[in-house]
């Protein structure tokens, strides 16, 4: 079993706070009967981290997240009467200073493919000028991103391409296993602002991890394509994504 990190962790510096809170999320989360059916959380782990070392201001009181962690991520999904997911999330993430909360739906099934409109909306704890940022948007019938401002505009981002199945970053968390055996094409709405379009999904490597004695087997992807720097997903073996591995964070289950 690995006692040290894969080459997908994209740590500049390899070290052991890290690795310590990344295992100690996974055994909070396995050692638990959570099955993140409804509601998942995960603690959002800084790659750089020791150019992260601070504390921030919120509301007059000193908050820091201890060690490499910079933030949470919790995502709640209730089932709703036509067939659909309700899917609320929210993210607080200390070096950027911002929580952003997301509302949006989509199907009710092993892809959980994107559906009505979405809202999106940020505010800031910095000492800054700029103090939040709300929008909403939809694909229209021919396939077309549009996204509404608060002051009224509208714009359009770009289209999904036919035969595509169109998911945001935090429903592929759920269903990367699935889209893979399938061989589905997938649009991913990034941040839900922003499309990335065919994207391709690889099986690189498998790796098991010691968690407090136990063995932890996780499948590993590669997704890439134009316009996205590559994410790694190590999924356990109930298609949950248990790490995700972005440029800047490390998203790691916790409960």
């Amino acid at each position: 079993m690995q006692n040290t990190l894969h080459w997908s962790f994209n740590c500049i510096k390899l070290n052991q706070s890290f690795f310590n809170e990344l295992k100690s999320s996974l055994a909070k989360y396995y050692a638990s009967s959570n099955n993140c059916n409804e509601i998942c959380r995960y603690n959002i782990l800084a790659n750089n981290y020791w150019n992260w070392q601070f504390t921030t201001q919120r509301q007059n009181n000193t908050k820091g997240y201890p060690g490499t962690k910079v933030g949470e991520l919790s995502i709640t999904r209730k089932a709703i009467d036509n067939g659909t997911l309700s899917h609320r999330i929210y993210q607080d993430h200390s070096v950027a200073a911002e929580y952003k909360e997301y509302t949006l739906t989509s199907s009710n099934d092993k892809y959980q493919e994107l559906t009505g409109d979405w809202q999106m909306k940020t505010s800031s704890y910095d000492i800054d000028y700029y103090k939040g940022f709300t929008c909403c948007g939809r694909i229209s019938e021919k396939g077309i991103l549009e996204i509404d401002l608060a002051d009224g505009v509208t714009y359009t981002a770009g289209s999904v391409p036919d035969g595509s199945i169109i998911l945001t970053q935090w429903s592929f968390l759920d269903t990367i296993d699935e889209i893979y055996k399938d061989k589905r094409q997938v649009t991913i709405l990034w941040d839900t602002l922003t499309l990335k379009r065919h994207r391709e999904i690889n099986h690189f490597d498998d790796m098991v991890l010691d968690i407090e004695g136990k063995p932890l087997m996780l499948h590993g992807y590669a997704v890439s394509g134009e316009g996205l720097e590559t994410t790694y997903f190590w999924v356990d073996r109930n298609g949950k994504t248990a790490i995700m591995i972005t440029i800047f964070d490390t998203y790691v289950i916790t409960r």
